[in-house]
């Protein structure tokens, strides 16, 4: 999956939660093709009044309730679950991202030697990077 692939399906469970029952119409117009949908089977979707918060819950028995056939049931409940399972995914992706970058980062930070100067009661921590902290004895 390309980067641009990954920054349009970010935040999708989370738009398609907001969409009204004209936008989901719209979004299934669109992907008619790909899901195999018949214009009589949008419009039962669209009799029913579905909002992008409930299409996010369908379930095969529901879209047979409401007069779809098996087929077309099972397809549009498999992809809720593509749309849900690439949320997914690409929030963990993310996050493993976000930490590979908190680690280089503490890793570029942590000093490559450590050398104790003690002078009378204080001893200083230098390191490469000529950051010096002072410590007292017995801490």
């Amino acid at each position: 999956m390309g980067r641009e692939e990954k920054i349009n399906l970010q935040g999708t469970v989370y738009w398609t939660l907001k969409w009204s029952p004209q936008q989901l119409i719209k979004f299934f117009e669109k992907k008619k093709d790909k899901l195999f949908l018949k214009p009589e089977y949008i419009e039962i979707i669209k009799y029913q009044d579905i909002a992008g918060q409930d299409f996010l819950m369908l379930t095969e028995e529901k879209l047979m309730q409401y007069g779809l056939k098996g087929g077309p049931a099972t397809r549009i409940v498999q992809f809720v679950k593509e749309i849900k399972g690439e949320e997914q995914a690409l929030q963990l992706e993310l996050e493993k991202e976000k930490l590979k970058r908190a680690k280089d980062f503490v890793l570029r930070l942590k000093p490559k030697c450590l050398v104790f100067k003690p002078k009378r009661h204080i001893s200083k921590l230098v390191c490469s990077q000529q950051h010096t902290t002072s410590l007292k004895h017995g801490i």
